[in-house]
């Protein structure tokens, strides 16, 4: 049984639910968008509001189908059995990740792109890292142990990173620290990425900063966790989240020896960047990365930038250890060993 509704942009609705997470899908198949909801007023103002001749909502509870919705890279979006939903849609740029060839004919070296990267880590051996990484894992969508940790100035371009990889993935969580210490933690179900922005500012005082970083290795070191949904039961299941850590100073507690954190020092503020004015300024630049070079940055990361070499120590699942990352680690145990993080 499925539930088709005609929307007034004459295109249809197809609504199921996901009894695990205790949530609504709204979802217009002819154009492969979603919509969720957790709760079912929620659904019933947007069905109001999109829909010809709304149901009644309890016609809708009663007849809405459950539905397994998966977040499945290796799937066609859509209905891929009778009990499973999967929502995964690639984007144009991860298209051509796959199939370069397809580009071929229209690419364009990612000029600006490439330059924002030299200015956001000037470290050649961890930017060639990065990009590394980021074609390792925006080819494969697989899991990894390592964190991406992204220190230095404000306005260097962190966010502009994050936002990048929105365009190419989109499936990018941004949980607060609140949302992140809270049990509930089933956005790790639909994301590739988890972005955890500010959080030494966020987190205030030793133990509670101290929590989130026990979180986050607990969650970064195994490939199944434990999710748990609103309302219901934790249950072991496997991810393939990498966690972007950024920070402008005040940075989580580091361990002696802990080989999952790339460190990426990010000394130079974007804007003050000479080059940037040759390009026409902050506004043109940061189009251009987002919106204009995204499929070409894309085709530059599938052809040009080589795969981890297995003879090297640095690779998809063990990051360099840096002399920047040593003095970052040696001051985050003089602060716990002081009883505080960088307070």
């Amino acid at each position: 049984q499925r539930v088709l509704l005609s929307t007034k942009r004459q295109t249809t609705l197809e609504l199921v639910y996901d009894d695990f997470r205790q949530s609504y899908y709204a979802i217009d198949m002819a154009n492969e968008r979603v919509q969720a909801f957790n709760k079912d007023a929620d659904l019933m103002s947007y069905v109001e509001a999109v829909t010809i001749n709304a149901p009644k909502k309890a016609d809708i509870k009663r007849k809405v189908p459950l539905k397994l919705v998966v977040n499945e890279p290796s799937q066609p979006f859509g209905h891929i059995s009778d009990d499973e939903f999967n929502l995964f849609k690639q984007t144009p740029g991860l298209q051509v990740l796959h199939n370069p060839e397809t580009w071929a004919e229209h690419y364009t070296p990612p000029v600006v792109t490439l330059k924002y990267f030299e200015t956001l880590v000037p470290d050649e051996g961890m930017r060639d890292y990065l990009l590394k990484f980021l074609r390792k894992k925006l080819t494969t969508l697989s899991y990894s142990p390592v964190i991406l940790y992204f220190m230095g100035v404000h306005g260097s371009g962190k966010d502009t990173l994050v936002t990048l990889l929105a365009e190419i993935i989109s499936n990018i969580a941004k949980p607060t620290a609140k949302e992140f210490l809270e049990q509930y933690n089933a956005y790790m179900l639909d994301s590739f990425f988890v972005h955890l922005d500010e959080y030494g500012n966020q987190l205030q005082g030793f133990s509670a900063r101290e929590e989130a970083m026990g979180k986050i290795k607990a969650w970064s070191g195994k490939s199944t966790i434990n999710i748990r949904a609103m309302r219901t039961d934790s249950e072991p299941m496997p991810h393939r989240v990498t966690f972007i850590m950024t920070q402008n100073k005040n940075p989580l507690m580091l361990e002696d020896g802990d080989r999952r954190i790339a460190y990426f020092d990010t000394p130079n503020k974007l804007a003050a960047q000479p080059w940037v004015y040759t390009h026409g300024g902050m506004d043109k630049v940061y189009k251009s990365i987002v919106e204009d070079e995204v499929i070409d940055f894309c085709y530059y990361l599938a052809t040009e930038v080589k795969d981890f070499d297995p003879r090297e120590d640095a690779n998809y699942t063990s990051p360099p250890m840096t002399a920047k990352k040593h003095e970052l680690i040696a001051d985050s145990i003089e602060a716990q060993i002081n009883g505080h993080a960088f307070d």
